[in-house]
């Protein structure tokens, strides 16, 4: 039986084509969002949907608890409190959404909605798909 191979040239610039296009994919900005709880104020705070650059994911967690330590009195929960990047906008603020429906209805505690951003960038608009219309009179 014949053994089939693949050139050696075709396998190098497969191999070199994905190693240069992995980091551009990689450097563009994913979706975040932070979301912490005061327990003994019993009250959260939940930012918006906002991009960051991968090579500023590391400083997110600890510009939010800086601006919740120095701006709102209450060291932010010890574990990941911004969470990113996020596979799609919607994904994000799907999450950030569940977080403060969990708040409000089920710890019946108020969410502080922040405009706080990592590094003031913008906030991202999240288009939902409009809702079901309503069922036909019978």
């Amino acid at each position: 039986m014949r053994r089939r191979f693949i050139p050696l040239p075709v396998v190098a610039g497969l191999v070199c084509g994905f190693l240069m296009a992995a980091p551009v994919a990689a450097q563009s900005p994913g979706p975040w969002v932070c979301m912490t709880r005061d327990f003994a104020n019993r009250v959260a705070y939940v930012s918006p949907v906002f991009n960051v650059k991968q090579a500023e994911e590391m400083n997110v967690n600890p510009a939010w608890h800086e601006i919740m330590t120095d701006k709102y009195g209450i060291t932010a929960l010890p574990y990941r409190s911004c969470q990113g990047p996020y596979p799609s906008a919607i994904a994000a603020d799907s999450a950030r959404m569940q977080f403060i429906q969990a708040i409000r209805n089920v710890q019946h505690q108020p969410v502080n909605e922040l405009g706080w951003t990592y590094g003031g960038a913008a906030e991202v608009t999240v288009a939902h798909a409009p809702p079901p219309p309503p069922p036909a009179a019978a």
